[in-house]
């Protein structure tokens, strides 16, 4: 759910993980929350720089 919003090209795409994921995952604590966020942008990245 997380994963397909942050990646998906359109109003989400360039709009911080962190955000997203409290919007999308409310019941998730904030750590976890900040855990799934971080791997996110990590694929976000590799995708952006082709690795």
């Amino acid at each position: 759910m997380l994963f397909d919003a942050a990646l998906e090209f359109g109003d989400d795409w360039r709009r911080d993980v962190a955000v997203l994921a409290a919007e999308r995952l409310p019941g998730l604590s904030p750590e976890e929350r900040a855990a799934l966020a971080k791997e996110v942008e990590a694929a976000r990245s590799s995708i952006k720089n082709g690795s």
